[in-house]
């Protein structure tokens, strides 16, 4: 992974809340271009605050994030770019409950790419038929599953074409028949090289397809490096501890 360039670099961010909450605290790491990063541990550890900062859904208190070669967190950064370029995926869906599939990924197309309602069609069959929902563009929310709910959500990230795909837990709010279902679509994405952060319980899952791993908890990193490398022999105790009690409750 070496040879490829760094696409985000995260330098000592910091995030604070009212009540002295330091939910980020010195996080420190970098993603290389088609690498997937995998963010574990418990909750409360400051996984998502530091996804939603990279996305600027959260100001940093402190720190530097360089994204594609510029500063991001910088007076002036055109945060709509920002955000045009790198996806967001919630552990909730996000989606318009009003829209059918097809609707809910054209929306950012015309208002955000400004797209013609022809061009952002095309791309947004195309993409939702990549994810195996072609039978789905005309459902709405309310009629498809969790899992399906989900795929809808990462197809209407993917069809902006971005740089950087950032997935919040995208499994806990599914039920456990259709984990997989969704997983399933990550290691699809990862395979045909998507530059991907997810934060993520699923310790197997993150073993098997990210390439790098990062360890947290109460806001900082304790671990970070190869991904099969640290799950299989993590060299901290709180990294040990944390896989051991994560594996047992599996």
């Amino acid at each position: 992974m070496s040879d490829k360039k760094t696409l985000l670099e995260v330098h000592d961010l910091h995030k604070m809340f009212p009540g002295d909450i330091h939910a980020a605290n010195g996080v420190s790491f970098k993603v290389r271009d088609k690498q997937v990063v995998a963010i574990v541990g418990a909750s409360g550890s400051g996984k998502s605050t530091v996804l939603r900062c990279i996305n600027q859904l959260e100001k940093p208190t402190s720190g530097t994030i360089i994204f594609d070669g510029e500063e991001i967190t910088k007076e002036g950064v055109d945060i709509n770019t920002v955000r045009s370029e790198i996806g967001f995926v919630f552990q909730g869906f996000e989606l318009f409950p009003h829209l059918t599939v097809l609707k809910n990924v054209t929306v950012a197309l015309e208002l955000v790419k400004s797209l013609s309602a022809e061009e952002a069609e095309t791309k947004a069959k195309e993409v939702i038929e990549s994810l195996d929902l072609d039978d789905k563009l005309n459902a709405y929310p309310g009629e498809l599953s969790g899992g399906q709910k989900q795929r809808v959500a990462i197809a209407r990230a993917l069809a902006m074409d971005p740089k950087l795909m950032l997935f919040d837990e995208p499994t806990s709010a599914l039920d456990p028949e259709l984990v997989g279902y969704v997983l399933d679509t990550l290691r699809l994405l990862a395979n045909k090289g998507m530059t991907m952060v997810v934060v993520t319980h699923q310790i197997h899952f993150a073993s098997e397809v990210a390439d790098w791993a990062i360890y947290m908890t109460e806001g900082k990193v304790v671990e970070q490096g190869v991904a099969k490398e640290m799950f299989k022999n993590p060299k901290e105790e709180r990294t040990k501890q944390f896989l051991a009690s994560t594996l047992k409750d599996k």
